[in-house]
């Protein structure tokens, strides 16, 4: 979507080389999400003491009107206290602060040098081998345990808030944004708007629709669920309505009917590659009924190892494809499209039909050579 120059009610040229609270050079636009404009910033004091150009994301939100400024605040600084307990932690993305400024809040966050998991995988079709996906869904399902052992729910899981480095290493940013968004709303009775619908439980829909408190921490797993479906199968769970034809509202009330309704094509109908092992993890976050679901994250972690044990999987695997920066375009470019190819074709058998053709091709040479 083509951005304009005011994003949600912000002027991105307006704030762009400014500097906020003192502190954060706002240095180039990144992107908009659904409630803020996000900037890369100079961190002028960090650069000072470190003696080098120290870089953070800075998202601007703007103030509502009419709400208790005062209120807000005192809420944002006993939820930004809650968030910094997992400052140390090396698969979730850093929040830094939250303040007021000007007519904005403002939240400050680690900068990841990557991509989200939908763009560092876009040019293989995002579907993952079972080794790619247990090095990677490991590492993801970690950070987000972390998160649930701090007794946050995320609440908007989904490949955009799943950042990978250029180190390849995992981290998961936005926990707990949606409610800091409610929070900056001034939404009192704390109604939620219930995700992202294409990533978001059954359970999210109806308790909002019923204005009940709509999260549970086995939400966020059915959200899992749904990413390591459409990364193992290169396809959507279900089916994506067409903008031109319905409205957003129309559009978002369909996603979620599915998520409610409609049965899940277990994932080796569409890819037998995938392993019986990871099909039944999928099947087991996908499970409508969140009481049918896994119920911790720590589950899943064991149940990947598991898997990981049977795929006989060597975790250190992506070193080969990492090891410096001169290599990375070249093993990008060339490694992981070739184990796309084959991983995505019924190997045995290929290679049976290829060797079938080669050696009728050197009979019909050697014919020709006798002659």
């Amino acid at each position: 979507m083509q951005k304009t120059k005011k994003d949600l009610g912000i002027d991105k040229d307006a704030l762009l080389n400014q500097i906020v609270n003192n502190r954060y050079k706002l240095v180039k636009y990144l992107n908009s999400g659904a409630f803020a404009v996000v900037f890369k910033a100079l961190d002028l004091d960090a650069s000072v003491l470190e003696k080098k150009d120290v870089f953070v994301a800075i998202k601007i939100i703007l103030k509502a009107k009419n709400k208790n400024i005062e209120a807000i605040k005192k809420r944002l600084f006993l939820e930004t206290n809650t968030f910094a307990k997992l400052s140390f932690s090396k698969n979730i993305v850093k929040m830094k602060d939250v303040f007021s400024w000007q007519n904005y809040y403002v939240i400050v966050m680690e900068l990841i040098d990557g991509a989200d998991l939908s763009k560092k995988f876009n040019a293989y079709n995002n579907v993952l081998s079972n080794k790619e996906f247990i090095y990677y869904f490991l590492q993801i399902t970690k950070g987000l345990k972390e998160i649930h052992d701090n007794n946050i729910i995320h609440r908007d899981v989904k490949p955009a808030n799943i950042l990978i480095g250029n180190d390849s290493k995992v981290k998961i940013s936005d926990f707990g944004i949606s409610k800091i968004k409610s929070i900056i709303l001034d939404d009192s009775q704390n109604h939620i708007s219930p995700g992202t619908p294409r990533y978001t439980a059954p359970e999210q829909f109806l308790n909002f629709e019923s204005r009940k408190d709509a999260f549970y921490f086995e939400s966020d797993i059915y959200s899992i669920g749904v990413i390591m479906y459409e990364f193992l199968t290169g396809g959507m769970l279900f089916l994506n309505y067409n903008s031109n034809t319905t409205s957003s509202k129309e559009r978002e009330r369909a996603n979620f009917q599915q998520h409610i309704l409609k049965e899940v094509v277990r994932p080796r109908e569409i890819n037998p590659n995938i392993s019986q092992a990871l099909e039944n993890i999928i099947m087991k976050c996908l499970a409508k009924d969140y009481k049918n679901r896994y119920h911790s994250f720590d589950q899943i972690i064991e149940d990947l190892q598991k898997a990981k044990q049977e795929q006989n999987v060597n975790l250190d695997f992506p070193n080969m494809w990492w090891e410096n920066e001169s290599s990375l375009n070249i093993k990008n470019n060339n490694t992981l499209k070739y184990q796309y190819f084959f991983k995505n074709t019924n190997s045995k058998y290929f290679i049976f039909w290829i060797l079938i053709v080669m050696s009728i091709f050197i009979i019909f040479l050697i014919a020709l050579f006798l002659k």
